[in-house]
Order: C-alpha cells, then sequence, then structure tokens
C-alpha cells in the first residue's frame, strides 16, 4: 500500500459520516499542538458528525493537549474524565 501522506481529518470525515454512529471514540487527538496546525481536532470532529463532544485531556503538550474524545449524538446527561491506573505515560477514559 502505497502511503497517502500524513494524518488529515478532511480524509477521515466521510467514511465516519457512513458509518452514521451515535457514539464515535477517540484517541490521542490533538488540542493546540503545531503538528496539527493548533486545531482542537476533537471540536473538528464533533463539527464535522453533528454530535456533541466530551474531551478529556491525558497529558498536555506544551500549549497544547493529547487527550481522548467521545462523540455523541444525542443528549448527554453527565459524563466524567477517568485517570486510569498504571506507570508511565498518563491515560483517561471519557
Amino acid at each position: 500500500m502505497e502511503p497517502i501522506g500524513p494524518p488529515a481529518l478532511e480524509r477521515a470525515v466521510p467514511g465516519l459520516q457512513d458509518l452514521a454512529a451515535d457514539v464515535y471514540a477517540f484517541q490521542e487527538l490533538d488540542r493546540r499542538r503545531w503538528r496539527t496546525r493548533f486545531v482542537h481536532q476533537a471540536a473538528v470532529l464533533a463539527d464535522a458528525l453533528g454530535g456533541e463532544l466530551l474531551w478529556g485531556r491525558a497529558k498536555r503538550v506544551l500549549w497544547g493537549a493529547q487527550g481522548n474524545a467521545l462523540i455523541v449524538r444525542g443528549e448527554v446527561l453527565e459524563s466524567d474524565v477517568v485517570v486510569l491506573p498504571g506507570e508511565g505515560e498518563r491515560r483517561v477514559a471519557v
């Protein structure tokens, strides 16, 4: 398979929209990081997929962050971010 270049949300969105899921789960998305041009990737995906964003910051990276997200189509009554046990890099669940 031939490489198609760096990750790009615009390539992922059509396939995700075709799934027509009620809940999407993502990990290791960037928020305000240079490598992704300071975009909040989860917010872009939530907007494109028409859902509510639930964001959990896993780690701070300079002035940005990396984290996990749930995008939910429908009403969210309550949410929480849980720090998972273990050593090494901080892990979270939304």
